[in-house]
């Protein structure tokens, strides 16, 4: 992994104060964003967010509820009563420790239970914020249950397949172009994102191939993800093909969502003069487009027509679009 740049020289002097701590790794705080935002898609369902994991797994009260979502099965009897504060010497607040190493306990034997290979890590890395540690624990949980979906193909037969896929969508024989050959530089300047993201919603996006500052363009890709294809805006735009692992846990959201509603393959020579239904393509439609990919099916029945939801005289669609809205409008806090 990339080193952090050197720290600046201290001169002997003991009235400086001490030397900031070096910054972590550009990986490690991208990670941490896409991470965090992943995390707290499947926290919604219960109404409980984390803004650092860093910090908050600390008591293991968020992680048994994560687990447990995860699993779809109960980790046990734990306490909510539980915290880690530093320094604090009394009888409540060492019972509130004891609880906490407790809780992460219980969580770690669950995820063990579940088949799930976890080493070298315990309740002592998230008392002290073991950043990495926690990043390494949050990936494996990933790959199991979202990436190989609790099936056992191999991480690298799953990168091959997914490059494939997209190169079939969106590579060189097809309409778009676009020779995609990793899962970093190839998708930095917003191009790759914006044909995806087009491929499904089709003419949602149809200058995806202009010249523009990428973070802007791949925030448009995210955001329209999000809008027509109820895609979890996990992955910050400035992040784009910096890290692999987070770009991976994005782009699987599309490779699902393509095993409920095929793409249309568009080959070299179809292009954005004629409309979807003269090439079989997929209509943009309206925002409420659903692939059920969120915690708690973010968007479900977006796409049930323009009737007023039961109870109320808001349309349907409207409804959906204002409830996944307001739930990605919280991962977008964590973009930055």
């Amino acid at each position: 992994p990339p080193q952090a740049g050197p720290v600046s020289a201290i001169h002997a002097s003991s009235s400086m104060a001490a030397p900031a701590a070096p910054a972590d790794p550009v990986w490690v705080q991208i990670q941490k964003r896409t991470f965090t935002n992943w995390v707290n898609i499947q926290l919604a369902e219960r109404n409980v967010r984390i803004e650092d994991m860093q910090t908050d797994f600390m008591d293991g009260v968020s992680l048994c509820e994560l687990v447990e979502l995860l699993s779809k099965s109960s980790v046990g009897k734990y306490s909510k009563r539980a915290s880690v504060q530093s320094g604090a010497e009394t009888t409540n607040a060492r019972q509130a420790a004891r609880n906490a190493q407790a809780n992460i306990d219980i969580a770690l034997t669950h995820i063990k239970k579940q088949g799930i290979k976890i080493v070298n890590i315990g309740a002592g890395d998230f008392a002290d914020g073991n950043l990495r540690i926690i990043l390494g624990l949050v990936w494996t949980l990933i790959l199991h249950y979202q990436i190989q979906e609790g099936g056992d193909k191999s991480f690298k037969d799953y990168k091959e397949d997914l490059l494939k896929w997209i190169r079939s969508i969106i590579g060189p024989d097809t309409a778009y172009g676009l020779d995609i050959t990793n899962f970093k530089g190839d998708w930095t300047d917003g191009k790759a994102l914006g044909a995806l993201v087009d491929a499904f919603a089709w003419r949602s996006i149809e200058d995806w191939n202009s010249a523009g500052e990428a973070e802007a363009l791949n925030q448009r890709a995210i955001l329209t993800a999000a809008d027509k294809l109820s895609v979890p805006p996990i992955l910050s735009p400035r992040d784009v093909g910096l890290d692999d692992l987070s770009l991976l846990c994005y782009l699987d959201f599309f490779y699902d969502l393509s095993k409920k509603k095929p793409v249309t393959v568009r080959p070299k020579g179809t292009g954005y003069g004629k409309t979807p239904s003269q090439l079989g393509g997929l209509a943009s439609g309206g925002s409420g487009s659903s692939a059920g990919l969120a915690a708690g099916g973010a968007g479900a029945g977006a796409g049930a027509g323009s009737g007023a939801a039961a109870g109320s005289s808001e349309p349907a669609w409207k409804t959906a679009k204002r409830q996944r809205e307001a739930m990605y409008n919280n991962v977008r806090l964590s973009w930055h």
